[in-house]
């Protein structure tokens, strides 16, 4: 397999905004908040199953390669010294240049972690909207939006991006561009 990559890929811009949340007005109001689930709670957990479903059989990185992953690795393993790593980055050039289409089941990136063993983990997926096809906000564009989750400008990515870490858990959240605990320690 030869796979090329881009030596001027940058870090990820990592974007961060604020959240306005109302106080439950009372403990047994926070208690029932926490215990039943919004309605974009439950479609974006319908939509990470989608993902999961879809992408179950890549756990095997070279079925993803065989499914046109892989064509093109946009990254060297990254990882970042402080917030956790992402690993490498398989694209699908067919759902990159989708005009923007946005569905759970056709991620853009498959994250893969490298392990001890010389193989690589499948870790996590992530969604971009180039700015071809959704400027960036100065030029009037708009953050897509999917499984109830708002995109972030990647200037690195080249457009707008959301990771998903439905393969391995992450503390930092499941949305978070880095994992605290996925790293490149074993990557060649």
């Amino acid at each position: 397999m030869r796979t090329v990559f881009f030596a001027a890929l940058a870090a990820p811009l990592l974007v961060l905004a604020a959240c306005d949340a109302a106080a439950p007005s009372s403990a047994s109001d926070a208690i029932e908040a926490e215990a039943t689930p919004t309605a974009d709670a439950r479609h974006g957990a319908r939509g990470l199953s989608a993902v999961r479903r879809a992408t179950a059989r890549y756990h095997r990185v070279d079925r993803a390669v065989a499914d046109g992953w892989g064509a093109v690795a946009i990254s060297e393993c990254v990882e970042h010294p402080v917030l956790g790593g992402m690993g490498y980055h398989y694209v699908h050039l067919g759902h990159l240049f989708d005009g923007g289409a946005l569905d759970p089941s056709t991620p853009e990136v498959l994250l893969y972690e490298p392990q001890r063993n010389g193989r690589l983990r499948l870790v996590a997926v992530e969604y971009i909207v180039s700015f071809d096809d959704e400027p960036r906000p100065g030029d009037g564009g708009t953050a897509p939006e999917l499984l109830g989750q708002t995109f972030h400008p990647s200037e690195a990515a080249g457009g707008w991006a959301l990771h998903a870490w439905v393969w391995h858990h992450n503390p930092a959240g499941m949305f978070e561009d880095f994992n605290p605990r996925v790293s490149c320690e074993h990557a060649e």
